[in-house]
C-alpha cells in the first residue's frame, strides 16, 4: 500500500487507495466517508480524505449486514425462547 503523501499521515490511504484494498468502488467509499462509516481525517487546504490503515481490517473483516423476513424472525425468537426454557433448572421439555 502507498501511504503518507502529506507528512505526518503515513500509514494513511487516500480513497482510492482504500477503494483498491477492500475491493470496493471509489465513489462507495466516498459515501461511507461522508456518512461517518469510516474512521477518516481531512487534511489540507482541499481537505483530503486519509483513512487510517486499520480501518482495512475493520472493514474487510466485518460480516455483510443481513436481512431477514418478520417470518425468520420470528422462528429465530420461538427457537431462543426454547432454548432458555430447556435450559433453566428444575424445567423440562
Amino acid at each position: 500500500m502507498t501511504t503518507g503523501y502529506i507528512p505526518g499521515m503515513v500509514g494513511h490511504l487516500s480513497p482510492a487507495e482504500f477503494a483498491a484494498a477492500v475491493e470496493y468502488d471509489v465513489g462507495t467509499v466516498r459515501r461511507w466517508l461522508r456518512a461517518k462509516h469510516v474512521k477518516a481525517r481531512r487534511v489540507g487546504p482541499r481537505g483530503n480524505w486519509w483513512i487510517p490503515e486499520s480501518e482495512v481490517k475493520r472493514i474487510i473483516g466485518e460480516p455483510a449486514p443481513q436481512t431477514i423476513t418478520a417470518d425468520q424472525a420470528k422462528n429465530c425468537l420461538a427457537e431462543l425462547l426454547n432454548e432458555i426454557r430447556v435450559g433453566r433448572p428444575g424445567k423440562s421439555a
